[in-house]
């Protein structure tokens, strides 16, 4: 576990990075009342076609009024969370307050390592599509190109997805599994 104290000094910083948000603890009530609240939020990075940095996406984790009326030094916002995440960002923070986020380390990341058929022809019948890797949850999803496709959960080493490849056009797709914020390698999938 890390304890990281933010305040108005770190909005919209990056605080931490790949790990699981914990905790929330009031250190310093806010010292007026107005923009009372408290926004975290996850935001997962990648890269433009000019390889620049851009936001590929973001996840409010926390967002609450904290108003000096109801809360003390040392409240606790919200504790026993697993929220995971790429980069922890700190949006909004009540004026004259500060936070201490609690983190974990995240899981072991899954990973992918087999597909089940990995070739399969667009003219045939619909079929099951097998990822075999490790550290797969109940959450985890399989990501085709850029669109994940309803997913099941077989066991901590196993997904499936039932695909019909009349919704394919031939050539080769990339196959991920993410859960949260967390991806595997890709695996290349054909259809011919």
């Amino acid at each position: 576990m890390v304890a990281i104290t933010v305040d108005e000094t770190n909005v919209g910083q990056i605080v931490a990075s790949n790990g699981i948000l914990t905790d929330l603890v009031l250190k310093i009530v806010p010292t007026q009342y107005g923009n009372d609240y408290l926004l975290v939020v996850d935001q997962v990075m990648g890269k433009d076609d000019q390889n620049n940095d851009i936001v590929l996406g973001e996840t409010q984790l926390y967002n609450r009024c904290i108003s000096k009326a109801y809360v003390s030094m040392n409240s606790i916002l919200f504790t026993n969370g697993q929220y995971p995440f790429a980069n922890l960002i700190v949006k909004t923070i009540p004026p004259g307050c500060s936070v201490e986020i609690i983190t974990a380390d995240p899981p072991p990341a899954p990973t992918l390592t087999t597909l089940v058929p990995n070739t399969y022809d667009t003219d045939g019948i619909p079929f099951t599509l097998s990822c075999q890797g490790t550290g797969f949850t109940a959450d985890a999803i399989i990501q085709i190109g850029d669109s994940d496709v309803p997913t099941m959960f077989i066991s901590d080493t196993e997904l499936n997805t039932n695909l019909n490849p009349n919704a394919y056009l031939t050539g080769d797709y990339q196959v991920q599994i993410h859960i949260g914020a967390f991806y595997t390698d890709s695996l290349n999938f054909t259809f011919i």
